[in-house]
């Protein structure tokens, strides 16, 4: 304790928590928050669950449980997408499902843990990379490039809606392709926000033009 005071009183040890703490409650919120839209969206069965949480509450019990967990020198954890979807295949449709993987996770920590660091990490590597190759959303990304694509050669009668199909098709796809180099390279925080900011840029051109607009009229 008297270590952790010194590190709390530093101004740069702190800084560098803070920052740290900050990145790190991003990722999990959206992290955790993706994998409920993403079981939404996979799973209608999912989806009558989730739509009647209220995210607020997903948020606050995340936060409650990696404070828990900190307090008994664990890490924190998130909602992970490639978890979710293993849940949804193998038909969990309730809050049974969520109760039965914590108690499986608890015992293969406590219990099963001697057995488990046996497996060879290639065979974890080779798992991983079939888990994180099926929870990407293919038909969406598929649909995101062909729309980008026929978005430029497609010719429409009506150029504004032409140029409004071209604009956001491209953020679209820009978006996307953006988001996927950034997180391989640098980190998932900064590859969601330069993507997220992406995608926007045409509902925020919109609100500053409809803005512009108010303001013409009124003078």
């Amino acid at each position: 304790y008297k270590q952790l005071f010194s590190q709390l009183t530093n101004v740069f040890e702190l800084s560098r928590y803070i920052t740290s703490s900050l990145n790190i409650a991003i990722i999990t919120i959206l992290e955790s928050l993706l994998a409920t839209q993403i079981a939404c969206n996979a799973y209608r069965c999912l989806a009558d669950i989730y739509e009647k949480n209220d995210p607020n509450k997903v948020v606050l019990g995340l936060g409650l449980s990696n404070l828990a967990s900190g307090l008994f020198g664990g890490f924190g954890g998130c909602g992970l997408i490639p978890n979710t979807m293993l849940n949804g295949k193998s038909g969990g449709e309730g809050y049974a499902s969520e109760y039965s993987y914590s108690l499986s996770l608890v015992l293969s920590i406590l219990v099963f843990g001697r057995y488990i660091k046996l497996v060879p990490l290639a065979a974890i590597a080779g798992l991983m990379f079939v888990i994180g190759f099926n929870s990407v959303e293919w038909k969406e990304s598929k649909e995101i490039f062909e729309n980008f694509i026929h978005s430029w050669k497609d010719k429409s009668e009506d150029k504004s809606v032409e140029k409004s199909s071209k604009l956001t098709n491209s953020l679209n796809f820009i978006g996307a392709l953006v988001t996927f180099i950034i997180c391989y390279k640098v980190d998932m925080l900064s590859g969601i926000l330069s993507g997220t900011f992406i995608v926007s840029l045409e509902k925020l051109g919109r609100y500053i033009n409809k803005q512009f607009k108010q303001l013409t009229n009124k003078k």
